[in-house]
């Protein structure tokens, strides 16, 4: 019981702190357009132990604390109020984590589950990349509150990223080139024409020796075609990497992506 009131106290003090923070604003803007009926937790940590990780889990229930209200929002015609289910999984949950969850916040702990994508929020703070590529190997989720992805993609060759965890290399790619695109578009709207004072550039001659050798990046074939999925809308959380709060570095690196 002693304990079960610390992490009670605990988890109502971070949460009064976080509700006022701006990340959580910004997070819940990015996901008010959608639609689902669960959300799976993974890779929490255990809150008896961590604080990042209880301030994590008061993120978690933020978010399904707005989701249910836009939920209703839009079916206030029913006669019942409809629940957001919330499934937890960790392997280092302690016995501690779980009554605390399933007693105090009604949340499911489970390691299996199955349930249609298009109707889950899959909520994964600072989670490894490995794990990542089998999330979206097996459950091809459709919306992820996670790490960017471009994040692990600057810790691996190119090739290397591809060969190891493809479809976060997929991923990846569609979400930089998407980035490039409206760079370019944005310089191009931005621009400004020289007036023609009928002077021409005259491009100095190119010297190099013809047979001089330039290095060229090995062109790899994402296999598009074989992936779930065509296109990403990825958002990254961008007050989530101010760490001078008392959350720290809870939510770093963080993004919000639409998979179709």
């Amino acid at each position: 019981m002693k304990n079960e009131a610390r992490l009670q106290d605990s988890f109502k003090e971070k949460l009064r702190v976080l509700q006022r923070g701006d990340v959580v604003q910004e997070i819940l803007s990015n996901i008010s357009g959608i639609d689902v009926l669960f959300v799976r937790c993974l890779g929490l940590g255990s809150v008896s132990v961590s604080y990042l990780a209880m301030y994590q889990l008061c993120l978690l229930k933020l978010v399904v604390d707005y989701l249910n209200q836009n939920l209703n929002e839009r079916n206030k015609e029913e006669s019942e109020m409809v629940e957001i289910k919330v499934s937890l999984w960790d392997p280092v949950f302690s016995h501690e984590d779980k009554e605390f969850f399933e007693n105090h916040l009604k949340y499911t702990v489970e390691e299996e589950f199955k349930c249609d994508p298009s109707s889950v929020l899959y909520y994964m703070p600072h989670f490894p990349v490995s794990i990542f590529e089998s999330v979206l190997t097996e459950e091809k989720p459709k919306f992820i509150l996670a790490n960017d992805l471009t994040a692990y993609a600057i810790k691996f060759p190119e090739t290397k990223y591809f060969s190891q965890y493809p479809n976060c290399a997929r991923l990846t790619k569609l979400i930089t080139n998407k980035a490039k695109e409206e760079l370019v578009e944005k310089e191009n709207c931005t621009a400004v024409k020289p007036p023609d004072d009928g002077f021409q550039i005259v491009k100095k001659k190119n010297r190099k020796k013809k047979n001089s050798l330039v290095y060229q990046p090995p062109v790899i074939d994402y296999g598009f075609e074989t992936a779930y999925f065509k296109k990403v809308k990825s958002s990254i959380i961008r007050e989530g990497n101010n760490t001078d709060n008392p959350w720290s570095s809870a939510f770093t690196d963080m993004s919000f992506m639409v998979i179709d």
